[in-house]
């Protein structure tokens, strides 16, 4: 599983982030993998591996330009249950 951090998903074209992450989030779940962070909540994306990996690399590719050194902070889940950075 892949999640996305929500407020880097609220900043800079949020109608596009929006439309390629919306049909991915049916059931909300939200996760805290950074606890340190105030805006460290991330959405998890309920899509197969693959799908997510495209979207997250499409987003800090293309939308993420005026980010710069900020992409879109995503996470993917270890073996153990824990969160890694993408």
């Amino acid at each position: 599983m892949i999640a996305l951090n929500v407020a880097d998903c609220a900043r800079y074209d949020s109608i596009i982030r929006g439309l390629m992450i919306a049909p991915h989030i049916q059931q909300k779940r939200t996760i805290d993998p950074e606890p340190k962070n105030l805006d460290g909540d991330c959405v998890v994306l309920e899509c197969p591996e693959e799908q997510a990996r495209a979207i997250v690399d499409f987003l800090r590719t293309t939308v993420d330009k005026r980010a710069r050194q900020y992409p879109i902070r995503a996470y993917i889940s270890g073996p153990r249950g824990g969160w890694r950075k993408v």
